[in-house]
């Protein structure tokens, strides 16, 4: 079950997956330009690896020994910084964020609202059911690529209601490596086409 995710922005690139959980079983993600990483971002003022992110067990202030929770921490290793609410962070150093923190990689120029992602706890306002029902939470910790954002775009909603809509995922026989029509940069694993694929008649 996520207990913390990261919610892509309205302003963010729509190559970035468009929530990115994380659990118990996956606790750590790296940003960054490079093929390798969790979040692909080709930008050419993103760093091959940006940032990391990892869940970490932390106990509240003033609370009993057994109240913990768990807070996402991040570490800028970029060279043209990582910005947290507007503000650059310090090289190397890991720092908690906090429910509804926006996460930028690229110089939002002080603008607290410029950034990609949006920080969201299972025990914030709000939680995160809204964001992982039906979202294939089956992979936590990993980019959300083949899962729709709870709120679709005008575009979206007039292709998922289309009538007569190409039957794309029933083509392939064999699962496909990457989507067809989408990229997420690096997060091919959990394409639309393979899950189908995989639920549907052989």
């Amino acid at each position: 079950v996520p207990v913390a995710a990261l919610v892509r922005t309205e302003g963010a690139p729509t190559s970035i997956p468009s929530i990115v959980s994380f659990s118990a079983q996956s606790t750590a993600i790296s940003v960054g330009r490079a093929e390798n990483n969790n979040v692909v971002l080709n930008d050419r003022k993103i760093s091959k690896v940006h940032c990391r992110m990892t869940l970490r067990t932390c106990k509240r202030k003033g609370s009993a020994e057994n109240e913990v929770m768990k807070r996402l921490f991040i570490r800028d290793s970029s060279t043209f910084g990582t910005f947290v609410n507007g503000k650059s962070l310090v090289k190397e150093q890991w720092v908690m964020l906090q429910d509804g923190d926006v996460v930028g990689l690229r110089n939002p120029h002080g603008n607290a609202s410029l950034g990609e992602y949006r920080v969201k706890y299972q025990d914030g306002e709000g939680g995160l059911q809204d964001l992982t029902e039906g979202t294939g939470e089956g992979q936590p910790g990993q980019p959300e690529a083949s899962a729709p954002p709870r709120e679709e775009t005008a575009e979206q909603k007039a292709v998922r209601k289309a009538p007569a809509a190409v039957p794309e995922p029933k083509a392939p026989a064999a699962p496909a490596p990457q989507p067809s029509t989408l990229d997420f940069g690096g997060a091919e694993e959990l394409s639309p086409l393979e899950e189908e694929d995989g639920a549907g008649p052989a």
